[in-house]
């Protein structure tokens, strides 16, 4: 199977990504007073400025050109160029809309057909061409209702008018604009389908929007064993701590003493969410995260009370009730290649304090934290998303670009998600990966 390549973790839901908190630092003003493609933190002429070519280039246009020039298209399409030359594969500059779509995704607010997506690569016919692979179906979602599949990749998307357009044209962005939209609305798009022998099969969809509440916790008390409890955590934005705190106690209520929790397909999330979920199974003073920053300077994270001041981080406080509440009962945590950033710092901490045994594949493999910037607080539109720290879970040992070993290693029956259509609708007696989650906890 090919290495997928996650560009982010927020695109439908958010964060997908571990994202720090807005936060204030020095950042050049993207443009000049004059609004200048070209004058770049620089208010000076072009032989001062950060990108005289750019200046040169942009005064030819605007003195010469036939055209009536769309500025604001310009600026956006030169911004978004220069962060994807940058080589960061995780960074991102969002246009006003998109960054509040961004913050909606993260306080599990969202118009679309409920599908977590990753920009990924398949090949045809000798080409690799780019493509959104679903990762993730919401429960009651247009999407599941509709037909979509986990590992179903967009190949192409249509336009109101009814052209088609592939990913490969379009790009990432573009490209979920045409997936997600306004509520009541209908998108329309082709998905490629792996078949036997690796072959795709084309199946086109058309999906009414409409709005939905994440749904990044959910769980049930096992088949094969009433003592169990299944906890899938689909993604960590912001409504994951009082959902998981909440899941936990009703199967602990119906008499589940084990539990399974299944980060698989989990991309990751927000810091603040990983960090409250954590502190339910550590010890006050506990590390959860080291950060490394680029000179050199790190933070240390550890469990203790938390009240965060925004209203839509509060459901990330930490009580001291909170601390330590579940460290008691026995874990098993069910990853696989897709487990990344946030998912791996909680198999990650739940392995180095023995917390829980790990089954599965080996996990995607993301060290390394992105943080979100409002632009608007340096008078420019948008926002920034770039890779700012190594992250090191309590080992001390970063696993970016190499995963987190499972202790016990098996693969999933690929067929089985071919006959029943999701990873998530195979039954317990079938799926190979849970089964020996289950018997690990014996």
């Amino acid at each position: 199977m090919f290495r997928k390549k996650i560009l982010q973790f927020s695109l439908l839901l958010l964060a997908l990504v571990l994202t720090l908190s807005l936060s204030s630092c020095g950042l050049l003003a993207l443009m000049g007073n004059n609004g200048g493609l070209g004058n770049l933190g620089n208010n000076n002429s072009s032989s001062d400025s950060t990108f005289p070519e750019l200046d040169l280039i942009d005064y030819f246009f605007e003195q010469l050109s036939v055209l009536d020039l769309d500025r604001e298209t310009l600026v956006t399409a030169v911004l978004k160029a220069y962060v994807e030359a940058t080589g960061d594969m995780y960074a991102e500059y969002y246009t006003e809309e998109e960054l509040k779509a961004m913050t909606s995704d993260n306080q599990g607010e969202l118009e679309g057909i409920g599908v977590s997506v990753v920009n990924d690569v398949v090949e045809l016919g000798g080409q690799k061409y780019s493509v959104l692979t679903i990762i993730s179906v919401f429960n009651d979602s247009p999407a599941m209702s509709g037909g979509i599949r986990i590992g179903d990749h967009v190949y192409a998307v249509f336009d109101e008018e009814g052209n088609s357009y592939t990913v490969e044209e379009l790009g990432y962005d573009k490209a979920i604009t045409y997936v997600r939209g306004v509520a009541g609305t209908k998108t329309r798009f082709t998905v490629l389908r792996a078949g036997a022998e690796g072959q795709y099969t084309a199946h086109e969809f058309e999906i009414e929007r409409k709005k939905i509440t994440t749904e990044s916790v959910t769980g049930r008390v096992s088949e094969q064993d009433p003592t169990i409890g299944i906890v899938k955590i689909s993604q960590f934005d912001l409504t994951t701590p009082p959902q998981f705190k909440r899941t936990m106690d009703e199967l602990i209520g119906k008499g589940c003493k084990k539990f399974v929790f299944d980060v698989r397909y989990n991309p990751g999330g927000d810091l603040r969410s990983i960090e409250a979920v954590l502190s339910l199974f550590l010890n006050e003073g506990d590390v959860m995260i080291q950060t490394v920053y680029k000179d050199g300077s790190g933070e240390v994270d550890k469990v203790g009370i938390k009240s965060h001041k925004d209203e839509a981080s509060q459901t990330c406080n930490v009580t001291r009730e909170d601390i330590g509440k579940y460290r008691n009962y026995q874990f098993a945590v069910l990853t696989n290649e897709y487990t990344a950033s946030a998912a791996e710092l909680f198999t990650s901490n739940l392995r180095d304090y023995e917390l829980a045994t790990l089954v599965g594949n080996t996990t995607y493999g993301k060290g390394c934290m992105q943080s979100t910037y409002d632009l608007s607080y340096w008078g420019v539109k948008g926002g920034l998303k770039l890779t700012t720290a190594w992250y090191l879970p309590p080992s001390g040992q970063n696993y970016h670009d190499i995963g987190i070993v499972p202790h016990i290693e098996v693969d999933m029956d690929e067929s089985l998600i071919e006959k029943y259509g999701n990873i998530y609708l195979i039954p317990d007696r079938e799926d190979p990966q849970l089964i020996a989650a289950i018997q690990a906890l014996k």
